[in-house]
């Protein structure tokens, strides 16, 4: 590996725990409690409209359970509503509620006033660079996925991972006993 990808690769560790830390000076400075997860969750109602729980899942690159446990939170806090699928009356829809919105709202303009005390001597040509380069950075939650198996597997021993690349063990014969 050449020294600039390592250096690359040690800052990018460095951001994701600035990300982290900024996202709880915000929301501490705002005055609300969100973890990360449910923010993603908001913001993703909030660009893609309604939707089921499974679809915000695989949108988010996040289990299920982990989701879902989020949606019961924002319900509780008022920040989503659920509601009967029209065209499927056992599943749920969620969406984003005016409180949801509300929240949103906040924390991006309280993120704007961090990020401006952060970066004071950072030009406009600066920030546009950046804007424009990070996305530039690939993602492909595929590849995350077979990793996350991989890895999975060598701790756990012998498994199996599904079309969606999520780990299973394998079903037991009930009848089997080991003596």
């Amino acid at each position: 590996m050449t020294r600039a990808l390592e250096d690359v690769a040690r800052e990018l560790g460095a951001l994701l725990r600035r990300l982290k830390g900024l996202h709880a000076e915000v929301t501490a400075v705002a005055g609300v409690r969100l973890e990360l997860p449910a923010f993603a969750v908001l913001t993703t109602l909030e660009l893609e409209g309604a939707q089921r729980p499974s679809s915000l899942a695989d949108t988010l690159d996040l289990d299920l359970s982990t989701v879902s446990r989020q949606l019961s939170a924002l319900e509780r806090e008022g920040r989503v509503l659920r509601q009967r699928d029209a065209d499927d009356h056992r599943a749920q829809i969620v969406e984003l509620s005016p409180a949801g919105r509300d929240v949103l709202s906040l924390i991006r303009r309280t993120r704007v006033e961090r990020l401006s005390a952060r970066l004071p001597d950072w030009s406009e040509g600066e920030l546009a660079a950046f804007v424009v380069r990070v996305p530039q950075i690939p993602y492909d939650p595929c590849v995350g996925r077979q990793v996350a198996v991989h890895l999975e597997r060598q701790t756990r021993g012998s498994g199996v991972a599904d079309q969606e690349g999520r780990y299973r063990q394998p079903k037991r014969n009930s009848q089997h006993v080991e003596r």
